[in-house]
């Protein structure tokens, strides 16, 4: 691998109630409830807009549901090697992510975060090939369903 990834992939499972967070970094995903669950009492939309930062310490959730944002630190942090920059560009807002939030250690416990010395190796799976092509029905059958759960059920 040429390139190792410096910050880990990060998965986002929404419902209703909160948003999910997994990663390798996580020993178990992490729950982070909506100050506001169900409609939006502003706009009374069941959308939720998601921004997020990946840190070194851990991940910078950003949505309309929270007030301000939430950090989840990370269970096992790595170094980043020599001088690390990062620009984060997003059209029309601006993100500060904190520095150093989770290592910051409180006087009365003398505990600090695990620090690996290395990035671990990627595994990676190559690709099965397909036995069989699928035929024109079974792939217009798929888009006719896809375009279904695209455009949704309209509400009254």
């Amino acid at each position: 691998m040429k390139y190792p990834k410096l910050l880990p992939e990060v998965e986002f499972n929404i419902s209703s109630t909160g948003i999910t967070i997994s990663s390798v970094r996580y020993t178990t995903p992490r729950f982070l409830p909506y100050d506001q669950g169900g409609k939006c009492r502003k706009c009374k939309s069941t959308e939720v807009e998601l921004d997020f930062i990946i840190v070194k310490e851990g991940v910078v959730v950003y949505c309309t549901r929270f007030e301000g944002s939430r950090f989840v630190p990370f269970d096992l942090l790595y170094d980043l090697p020599g001088h690390c920059f990062f620009k984060v560009k997003n059209k029309g807002r601006v993100f500060n992510v904190p520095y150093n939030a989770s290592t910051e250690i409180p006087k009365t416990e003398p505990i600090e975060p695990q620090i690996l010395p290395t990035i671990p190796e990627e595994v990676t799976q190559t690709p099965q090939p397909l036995d069989t092509l699928p035929s024109k029905e079974e792939l217009d059958d798929f888009f006719q369903s896809l375009d279904a759960t695209v455009t949704g059920i309209p509400t009254d």
